[in-house]
This record gives structure tokens, sequence and C-alpha cells, in this order.
């Protein structure tokens, strides 16, 4: 169903960006913005509707959609998404 699709695009966005944090040499307590973009809708549905459960789970103050230039390109599901974030 899409609603069990969007829960595991979900999960795979916040381990994606728990996974850059600690590339980064984040410590679990440091809050972080995030950065991202993507042309799937279903990614910016994700993004849109799970704002809060994002921010809790990444420890994250701001999440913005805007295309760093130092963000990662990474594949969640079928899609590109460019993350980055900064502390």
């Amino acid at each position: 169903t899409p609603e069990l699709r969007q829960e595991g695009l979900l999960r795979d966005v916040v381990r994606q960006i728990q996974s850059l944090r600690k590339q980064t040499g984040l410590t679990p307590s440091d809050e972080i913005a995030i950065y991202w973009d993507s042309d799937d809708e279903m990614i910016s549905e994700v993004f849109a509707k799970n704002p809060d459960k994002i921010k809790k789970d990444t420890i994250t103050k701001d999440i913005v959609r805007k295309k760093e230039e130092d963000a990662t390109e990474i594949k969640i599901g079928d899609a590109i998404v460019y993350l980055a974030i900064k502390k």
C-alpha cells in the first residue's frame, strides 16, 4: 500500500541522515539542520507529512528544501535524494 511504502521511505530517510551524521563526525547530541532536495513525489511527501518525526528521530532543528553544493547524492528506493547536514 502507499502508506507502507511511505513508512519504509521515512525509515530510509532517517537512516541516511543518521549515517551522514556519523560520517561527518557529529555526536548524537549535536543539533543539526537538514538540507534536502529530490524530484521524487513520494520523497517530497515523506518530508512534507513527517517533519516532526524526522526532527525528533534525527535531533534536527530545521529541515530546508534546498540542494546545497556539498550535498550527498543518495538513492532511497527508486529516488535520488540530495542530502546535506549542518551543525
